[in-house]
Parts: C-alpha cells; sequence; structure tokens
C-alpha cells in the first residue's frame, strides 16, 4: 500500500494504491473528502528470465560530462552525438525547477561544448548547491549532476 499527498490548484487528495489479485491487477482508490473513486488498472509484467552480469548498456555514439565539477563561477558542458540532430540542454536545480534553458537548436554530429555561467534564465547569479544537467534529443536523454560552489 503506498499514500502520497498531491496538490491540485490547492485541493488537497490522498492517493491510496491497493493491490489485490495476481500480480497484474492494481486498484487505484482517489478520495477527495467524502468522494471516493475507484479505477481498475491492468499491469503487464513479464518476469525475469535471467540476471544481466557487467555494465548497464548506453546509446552508443551519445556523451555528457561536465567540468570542472564542483565548479565557480563556469562549467563546461560537452555533449557528443552520432548524428545531427536538434538537442536541448537544460539545467534544473534541486527542487527540480528549471533554472535555465542553454540550448534549443540543431547541431552536427560530433562533440560540442557549451560553457554555464551560474546564471538563470533572467541572467541571474543562482545560489550554491547541486544542479542538473539534463541533454534531450529526439533519441537520446541524459542527466548528469554539478555542483555550483561559491
Amino acid at each position: 500500500q503506498v499514500q502520497s499527498a498531491v496538490n491540485a490548484e490547492r485541493n488537497y487528495f490522498a492517493i491510496g494504491l491497493h493491490y489485490t489479485g495476481s500480480a497484474q491487477d492494481l486498484l487505484l482508490e482517489m478520495e477527495s473528502g467524502d468522494d471516493i473513486q475507484n479505477f481498475a488498472l491492468l499491469i503487464e509484467y513479464q518476469a525475469p528470465t535471467g540476471i544481466f552480469s557487467g555494465d548497464p548498456p548506453t546509446a552508443s555514439g551519445y556523451s555528457l560530462t561536465n567540468y570542472p565539477n564542483p565548479f565557480n563561477p563556469q562549467t563546461t558542458i560537452e555533449f557528443k552525438l552520432p548524428m545531427s540532430e536538434t538537442i536541448t540542454l537544460l539545467i534544473y536545480n534541486n527542487r527540480g525547477q528549471l533554472v535555465k534553458e542553454l540550448l534549443n537548436q540543431q547541431f552536427s554530429a560530433g562533440v560540442h561544448k557549451v560553457i554555464w555561467d551560474g546564471s538563470n534564465d533572467h541572467a541571474l547569479r543562482v545560489a550554491s548547491g547541486i544542479y542538473w544537467i539534463y541533454l534531450i534529443t529526439p533519441s537520446y536523454r541524459k542527466t548528469i549532476q554539478t555542483t555550483l560552489i561559491k
């Protein structure tokens, strides 16, 4: 059983998950005051057939790194693309809020670098802390952590 609270425009309600029947049946119960709504969900599940050993698979030809890390006042973000495609490069804070959209454009195959100067979309310096660099392409997504120190 899992309980969580959700804020839907300041209307709070609890979501309870209750497992019933086989491992493939799930009853989702939503409560809002005295009103209870039930939804039946079918979850497709296939038992594992073996144990994977070795390194996890990676998308061939892609990479995302930054240096220095930790950084002050700026960090170089380096990404590698195996083909020409549109990429989006975003910075999020540790609370999951978008801080800055660094890039949203077409790039050719190869290695590319961009500098993040520790500022947000309003050109204001952000506070010291942990930040997440998120690379998005049509066929690949990768997130890495970086730390700004002052």
